[in-house]
């Protein structure tokens, strides 16, 4: 997953060209700066995706995540049709 990956790697310019114009907006500053800090003492994560529903220009994965340091869970990620699938959080 391309926006995993660019978290792992901390390509921060590619992350936030993930998200829907809304929430990227939200992704500067402090909020940027926690992002780094928290990803760099948490470490890795991989992710599987396990499920997708789409409603017309919105659907949800669903996921199974495993972190370094956090362990593992599912999580399920809002997307948005906006120039491609984007990750949009309300």
């Amino acid at each position: 997953m391309a926006f995993q990956d660019a978290y792992n790697t901390q390509n921060w310019d590619a992350y936030t060209e993930l998200m829907c114009s809304a929430m990227r907006v939200e992704f500067t500053g402090s909020v940027m700066d926690y992002l780094k800090k928290s990803r760099a003492q948490n470490g890795l994560t991989t992710v599987k995706i396990t499920s997708v529903a789409v409603t017309g220009d919105t659907a949800t994965a669903t996921m199974d995540a495993q972190n370094e340091a956090l362990g593992s869970g599912s999580v399920s990620l809002p997307l948005k049709l906006e120039d491609g699938w984007k990750i949009c959080k309300p």
